[in-house]
């Protein structure tokens, strides 16, 4: 489900356990070099996602996206809870000053001494307060904007308290049946078969 490599090892989250193995001595293709972690709560169940921050390993065991969700951080070949209060992940970005975790419709930022400085759960768009929001992703980029990949609202840019929706030069959705190109524009219908032939019955609109 997820890898990361640190130090010299590389450790793989799966559905039923977490392995790791030495780059440096062993040959990775062989299974049996590969060694699995034991000392972790949970740890013949799944793990889906794996991330470093602050120097630290953390992995999250996840019961098949229900809430439930746990983190545990690696710390001197010891795992310990990692913060708790978070029961349901969809994704987990370090950029070596923040950790963000992006949960169903809510947001963490964590700093590198593992405490969350806040969360995001609302979009304030103009007029229009957005709540439940549904990020997918979230991640915070070198000039300090968090960035959230939203699966209703596209691009969410945020700065303190400001947020800005920016939508995407591209297709508003993935039901496409047909293109045209005539010189520098593209045309764009909706529509579709199913398996058996029959008819999708897709909204008869164009995109350009």
């Amino acid at each position: 489900n997820d890898v990361y490599f640190k130090n010299s090892f590389i450790y793989a989250a799966t559905d039923e356990v977490i392995m790791f193995a030495d780059l440096n001595n062993v040959n990775v293709l062989d299974y049996r070099n590969w060694t699995k972690i034991e000392n972790i709560p949970n740890f013949n169940k799944k793990f889906n996602f794996l991330e470093v921050h602050s120097g630290s390993l953390i992995a999250n065991h996840t019961p098949d996206g229900n809430n439930g969700a746990q983190l545990y951080l690696l710390e001197d070949n010891s795992w310990s809870s990692y913060l708790p209060q978070i029961n349901y992940i969809r994704d987990i970005q370090s950029d070596g000053n923040y950790l963000v975790i992006t949960g169903r419709s809510e947001i963490y930022l964590a700093d590198n001494m593992h405490t969350i400085l806040g969360q995001i759960n609302y979009y304030q768009l103009n007029d229009e307060r957005i709540s439940p929001i549904n990020p997918r992703s979230a991640g915070v980029s070198s000039d300090g904007f968090i960035w959230i990949a939203d699966f209703e609202k596209s691009l969410i840019r945020v700065s303190g308290d400001n947020f800005e929706s920016i939508s995407l030069n591209g297709p508003l959705d993935n039901q496409m049946f047909a293109l045209n190109a005539n010189s520098t524009d593209l045309w764009i219908a909706a529509g579709g078969r199913s398996d058996s032939w029959n008819n999708t019955w897709q909204l008869p609109r164009f995109q350009h």
